[in-house]
Parts: C-alpha cells; sequence; structure tokens
C-alpha cells in the first residue's frame, strides 16, 4: 500500500514534493545568513492553563514605555509579510492539506523565511520542515542505499545456497550410509554467512534510523509550534500545526512535550492536542486585532487614556506581531504624550509638588477627553489643608510661648506641602525667636552630618531663612540641595533614556551618578535597574579603566573594541581619548 508521501511525489503540475525535495538542495546557501530563533520573549507573560498571565507587571510597563518611543516598522513591508502568512495559512487550510496544497505552501514559506521581517522564525520553521520531509523521502537513508543492501542480501543469499549445495554433494559422495550422514550446513567461519549477517544487521539498523527519525521531526514541529506560541508568534505557530497536519496526515495529534508544555496550554482537565496551539494562537490574533481597532477608534475621538489601556493590552500579547510592531506612529505618539504627562504627574505628586502637578493636570485634559482629574485635585487639595492647619497650630503655639510645639508642627507643615508660601513667613514671623533658631540649626546639622539630603529638601524654605546669615551653613545647604537636584532629575533622565531604549546612556548616567555620590543607595539600585543589556558593556569598561595604568596599549585596543560595538558609549570615547592623548604626550 502506498504512502502518503508517495502518492505525493505522483502529483501533476507542480510536482509537489518533487519540488519540494529539489530545493533542499539550495536551502543550506540560504541558511547560511540565519539568525537564531529570537530567545527575548516576553518576560512579563506566562501561559498556565491554556491562559496568558502578566507576571511581571513592572517590566510590561516599562517594555510598554519603550515600545511607545520606537519607530513603528514601515507598513508596506509589514503588510506584505501579513499576507504572505495569510496565503500560506490558508494554502495549508485548518485540516489536513492535500500534498499539492503543502507543496505550494512550501514556496510560500520559502518567500517567508527570506523576508528581512523573518527574524529566523520562518526560517527554523523551513528548517523542521524540511528535515520532515527529508525523513519522509529517505533523504537521511536514501532508498537507492536499501535497494543495494537488499540487491547485495539477495546475491550473498544465493551465494550460500550454492556453498550448502556444494556441502551437500561431497558429504553424499562419502558414501551409502544416509542415516549418519550430518546435515548440509554453512561453515561457522563461511564469508557469504559472515557477510549476509553483516547486511542484514545494517538493514534492519536503517529501518530502526527511520522510526527515530520520525519521531524526532514529529517533536521538533510540536516544540517549534510552542515555542511560537510562547513568543508571540502566532501566524508562525498556525504554520507550524498547519504543516505538521499536512506533512503527517494527522488532523489534531497529542501534544508529546511532557506534563510542562502541556500544563501551559491544556484546560483544567489536563488535555492538550497540537491543534489546541492554533485554537489559542487564533484566539490571541483576534484579541490583538481588537485592541488594535478599539484603540484607533479611542483616539479618533480624543479617548486617548482609554485608547492607551487597549494598545496596552495588544502589546501584552502580540509585542511580536507585525500588527503591533507597525501600528501608527502618530497614534503611538498621541498615547505616549499622555504617558509621560502621568509619569510626570506621579512624581510631582510623590514630590509634593503640587504647583507643576496642577500644571500638568491641565496639560492631560488638553490631549484626552476620559481623564477624571477629580481625585488628584482633592488629593493636592486635603495635602494643602494639612499644611496650613499645622501652621495655623505653629502660629498659636508660638504666640503662647511653646517654642517646642512650634518646631513640631512647623515640620509637618512642610511634610505635607514642603514648597508652602506661608512657611517662609511664619519663619520671619519668629526670626528673632533665638530657640526656633537654634532648633533649625541643630536639625540642619543632624541632616548634614547624616546626608539625609532629602529631608534638607523637603525644608530648605526654612533652612533658607534661618542660614541666610550664615555664610559655612548657607554654603552647606547650597552644596546639599545641589546634589538633591542633580540626582533627582539624573534619576528621572535615566529611566527616560532607558524606556526610550537607549539602555547604553541610561546605565552610564546611573553609573556616573553613583560613583559621584556612592553613599547613596539608591543609585545603586538604579545601576542594576539600568544595567540589563548592557552588561557585557560594564565589565569591558571596568576592564579597560584597571589596564589603563600598567597596560595603557590594551587598555587602547578594549576601549575601541567597546566604542565599535556600543557606539553611543560616552565612557567608551572618553577613555579613547584619554589613552590616546597619554600615549602621544609620551
Amino acid at each position: 500500500m502506498k504512502s502518503r508521501f508517495d502518492l505525493f511525489l505522483q502529483l501533476p503540475g507542480l510536482l509537489a514534493y518533487s519540488a519540494l525535495l529539489c530545493h533542499i538542495g539550495a536551502i543550506p546557501l540560504m541558511m547560511a545568513q540565519d539568525s537564531p530563533l529570537r530567545s527575548d520573549s516576553k518576560e512579563w507573560l506566562v501561559w498556565h492553563a491554556g491562559k496568558p498571565e502578566v507576571v511581571d507587571p513592572a517590566t510590561l510597563q516599562e517594555s510598554f514605555y519603550a515600545y511607545l518611543a520606537s519607530p513603528s516598522i514601515l507598513a508596506t513591508p509589514a503588510q506584505a509579510r501579513m499576507k504572505l502568512l495569510h496565503q500560506c495559512a490558508s494554502q495549508l487550510g485548518p485540516g489536513v492539506a492535500p500534498p499539492d496544497d503543502l507543496g505550494k505552501a512550501y514556496e510560500l514559506l520559502q518567500h517567508l523565511a527570506s523576508d528581512p521581517l523573518d527574524h529566523g522564525r520562518c526560517r527554523a520553521l523551513l528548517r523542521a520542515v524540511v528535515n520532515a520531509s527529508s525523513m519522509l523521502a529517505g533523504e537521511k537513508n536514501p532508498r537507492a542505499s536499501e535497494a543495494a543492501l537488499l540487491r547485495q542480501k539477495e546475491i550473498l543469499s544465493w551465494n550460500l545456497r550454492i556453498e550448502q549445495k556444494q556441502q551437500q554433494q561431497r558429504i553424499e559422495d562419502l558414501g551409502p550410509l544416509p542415516h549418519k550422514r550430518p546435515t548440509p550446513q554453512a561453515t561457522p567461519t563461511s564469508k557469504a554467512a559472515q557477510q549476509l549477517a553483516a547486511v542484514d544487521q545494517e538493514i534492519a539498523q536503517i529501518n530502526l534510523g527511520g522510526q527515530v527519525s520520525d519521531l524526532q521531526v514529529r517533536l521538533e514541529l510540536q516544540e517549534l509550534a510552542l515555542r511560537f506560541l510562547r513568543q508571540g508568534d502566532y501566524e508562525e505557530a498556525i504554520l507550524a500545526v498547519r504543516f505538521y497536519r499536512g506533512l503527517f496526515g494527522d488532523w489534531d495529534p497529542p501534544l508529546r512535550l511532557g506534563r510542562d508544555a502541556t500544563m501551559e496550554i491544556a484546560p483544567e482537565d489536563g488535555k492538550a492536542a497540537l491543534g489546541t496551539i492554533e485554537f489559542l494562537s487564533a484566539q490571541d490574533l483576534q484579541a490583538i486585532n481588537g485592541n488594535l481597532s478599539s484603540c484607533t477608534i479611542l483616539l479618533e475621538g480624543n479617548h486617548t487614556l482609554a485608547a492607551s489601556g487597549h494598545l496596552l493590552a495588544a502589546l501584552t500579547r502580540g509585542s511580536h506581531t507585525l500588527e503591533v510592531l507597525s501600528y501608527s506612529e502618530n497614534s503611538k505618539q498621541k498615547i505616549r504624550q499622555l504617558a509621560q504627562l502621568q509619569r510626570s504627574l506621579e512624581k510631582s505628586l510623590a514630590d509634593k509638588e503640587y504647583a507643576e502637578a496642577l500644571s500638568l493636570l491641565v496639560k492631560i485634559n488638553a490631549v484626552t477627553d476620559d481623564f477624571d482629574a477629580t481625585k488628584y485635585h482633592a488629593e493636592i487639595q486635603a495635602a494643602k489643608s494639612l499644611s496650613s492647619a499645622h501652621l495655623l497650630s505653629a502660629r498659636t503655639a508660638g504666640k503662647e510661648g511653646r517654642t517646642g510645639d512650634v518646631m513640631k508642627e512647623l515640620m509637618l507643615a512642610e511634610e505635607s506641602w514642603p514648597k508652602n508660601p506661608d512657611i517662609a513667613v511664619l519663619v520671619k514671623e519668629f526670626a528673632g525667636s533665638v530657640e526656633l533658631k537654634n532648633s533649625s540649626l541643630e536639625e540642619f546639622d543632624r541632616l548634614y552630618a547624616t546626608q539625609k539630603i532629602d529631608e534638607i529638601a523637603k525644608q530648605r524654605l526654612r533652612f533658607e531663612e534661618v542660614l541666610a546669615d550664615l555664610p559655612a551653613r548657607h554654603a552647606q545647604l547650597v552644596e546639599a540641595l545641589s546634589e538633591y537636584y542633580a540626582i533627582h532629575e539624573g534619576t528621572e533622565r535615566a529611566i527616560q533614556l532607558r524606556d526610550l531604549g537607549n539602555r547604553v546612556s541610561a546605565w552610564e548616567l546611573a553609573d556616573a551618578l553613583s560613583s559621584k555620590y556612592p553613599e547613596r543607595k539608591e543609585l545603586v539600585a538604579l545601576c542594576e535597574k539600568t544595567l540589563s543589556g548592557v552588561e557585557d558593556l560594564a565589565t569591558g569598561l571596568k576592564k579597560a579603566r584597571a589596564l589603563e595604568g600598567k597596560e595603557p596599549a590594551s587598555s587602547l585596543s578594549l576601549y575601541l573594541q567597546l566604542q565599535e560595538r556600543y557606539p553611543q558609549s560616552s565612557q567608551a570615547k572618553q577613555g579613547v581619548e584619554r589613552i590616546s592623548s597619554s600615549l602621544l604626550a609620551r
């Protein structure tokens, strides 16, 4: 009975698999420039029981900011690739593709694999399809080789029979005692018998090798389909499933990748087949397209906040999809503007910079109609009212001569609203109070000695009034405030650079701040937070610096390598200039 593959070879027209096998010779050349299948899968998303779950919201949010700032893929090549992907999937169909359609889909897969937008996805699938077709066609164990072995076996068997017949003849020539004659058999040292045993063993190994190869290529395609699903390459996952069906003639085989893989995509009953991957992929593609469509409609109505939520949902599931990567830059820019204003608002509120926060609320309301600023206004007003209440208590305590209570209430007023202009007014009212001034001086000295710069900044209005006529301490105040602003502005800039995708500059800025202010633990944390993706640069710079004194030539060589690999690195550039000047001066 002829196999599905044998029928495949007999098809007219494109000759289906014949065409496929003819292409195999050219595939190694095409594969030479292959990049490995991307491993930068979504760190914030995992699959469990057939549902994607966000496990790292912080990473997702950071990636969303970076996505909004990144340029979109050009629409024309993206649409051309999406069209090819849909054609290939349609050619294979949802069932078991007939051989002729399978051959046509293979040709489309070749075009997809050579596309610059492929990033190794369809190339990996193409390799798996070629491996499967090679196994099915006998490329690993050619039929010609097996046929030659069978012919050799036939010849050896014939020679062995002749040998046995000759032995029989010699026995008969010994005499008329048939009951004493030994049974004719090949001698143990017979060369023909040894050769025949070796050929039988080689044929058995070919048959066993075919069975092992069949299992391997099936698992390879199944694993690739699941990997595509995990990474959000849903179109490619569907193609992998459909090629599997067409190649092996199996519509919905069980998933054979182990319990862990099954737990990822199987519903609660624990049953999962290969078709489950296609179902989940199609489901996610539908959800992504729905979110992108809703985002566009909401932006047209100036509901930017709601649109941002839909675009985030689309990115969560489809960060690798062409639909998300080619989404309109103008639309992304609107959402990015709102996101930046929201982040600035959060920072202003955290720093209790309420005048700035109120200004940002006005700007936010100008770019979107669906932002509710009520709670923010209420929060700001509550903080201002509390600060005013503490100032009133401080003024009352001062009039009653309770200096300790004045200081306490004044600090509470500063804590609620550091930039309350009435704080300076109150301090001037009690400028003649020696106890108040001494308490403020003691507080400043304590904070400065322990390098609690943030606390000094919160009470800067009072300290500026009290220390105005004390040059030495006023200089310390200026120094402390300068450090405070440098750290806060630098931290904000580093985070912005990281969100824009400029990881090199983000880490170098954080590293420079940490080197300048080594006692600030939050800067060490900032360095660690921005280190991802530039670990090799950090290691290389450290090594280059260590070599500057004793091996300047080696140090320069390392700096040059780092500069070539990381063109954005200012530290590598400075290292090159520094060592070059040093060597030329010798």
